[in-house]
C-alpha cells in the first residue's frame, strides 16, 4: 500500500550509502568537495528509511526487509538527513525483488518501510555528523558524515 503523506520538520530519515568509485566508473554520482565519489546522496527519485539499519539484527534481515543486494550497497554505510521543513513524501512497503541471474525462485522478499520525497535538495535537509552534530550536507567530508553500520545495535549511528 503506498500512502501520500507529509514529514514534520525535524523528522530523520536513513539513506544507505552505495559503493565508492572512481571518475572512471562513476555513472550516476557525486564528488565530494575532498574528492570521493559515491552514490547521490541527496535528490529527487532517491529512496529512505525511517528505521536505523543498526536496528535490524543482522545484515541478512537488512538486505530482505529493503531488498538490497549487497553488489548494490558493499560499504554498509548510511547518512542520516534531518528534514528543515514539513516536506510532502510517499511512503510504502518494499517490493519484492527478484534475483534470476541466481535462480529461477531466488528473491529477496522486501517488506521493510520506504520513503520517497520528490524533488528533495541539500537546502531541505541537514545531516546528521558522525560525532552527533547537525550542518549543511556539502560543507563536510563523507568521513563525517557517512555512519557505520553496525546491525544489531540500539538503532542509534554510533
Amino acid at each position: 500500500m503506498i500512502d501520500r503523506t507529509m514529514l514534520d520538520v525535524g523528522a530523520i530519515l536513513y539513506r544507505t550509502v552505495g559503493l565508492l568509485v572512481d571518475a572512471k566508473n562513476l555513472h550516476d554520482g557525486v564528488t565530494t568537495h575532498d574528492g570521493v565519489i559515491t552514490n547521490r546522496l541527496i535528490g529527487d527519485g532517491l529512496y529512505f528509511e525511517r528505521r536505523s539499519p543498526n536496528s535490524y539484527t543482522s545484515e541478512s534481515e537488512w538486505r530482505a526487509s529493503m531488498a538490497v543486494l549487497k553488489e548494490w550497497n558493499g560499504d554498509f554505510g548510511y547518512i542520516m538527513v534531518r528534514l528543515k521543513h514539513t516536506t510532502p513524501a510517499i511512503t510504502g512497503q518494499v517490493s519484492l525483488q527478484r534475483l534470476p541471474r541466481m535462480g529461477p525462485r531466488m528473491v529477496l522478499p522486501g517488506g521493510g518501510s520506504q520513503v520517497y520525497i520528490p524533488h528533495l535538495c541539500l537546502e531541505d535537509v541537514e545531516v546528521v555528523l558522525s560525532d552527533g552534530s547537525v550542518g549543511a550536507l556539502a560543507a563536510h567530508s563523507l568521513s563525517d558524515i557517512i555512519h557505520e553500520t553496525r546491525f544489531g545495535s540500539d538503532g542509534a549511528s554510533l
